[in-house]
């Protein structure tokens, strides 16, 4: 990512995002064609997004029901779209 595109993304985990003490990690909510996703993610070195983990979680009358998220492709499409949402209307985030 660009910097100014890095510096928007981490502004919008700052807003959005949950940091529990003393973690580098941050948990952000999203939610994707009716489907609500928590997805630990941290930021790293050379401007890099890193997907730690993600669950998928399942609201009903009773508790919440949560599954981890293992497929690799899965888990980059929740990034991207993660992604999209912090870039202003318009931009082209650079994600190589």
């Amino acid at each position: 990512m660009k910097p100014k595109q890095y510096e928007r993304f981490c502004a919008m985990l700052a807003q959005q995002a949950h940091a529990d003490p003393m973690e580098a990690s941050r948990t952000v909510g999203l939610r994707v064609g009716g489907v609500e996703y928590a997805m630990r993610v941290q930021t790293g070195s050379r401007r890099r997004v890193l997907v730690l983990q993600a669950l998928r979680i399942q609201r009903g009358a009773d508790d919440p029901r949560c599954a981890l998220v293992t497929r690799g492709d899965l888990l980059d499409s929740l990034l991207e779209v993660l992604l999209d949402q912090a870039e202003p209307a318009g931009w082209q985030i650079d994600r190589q």
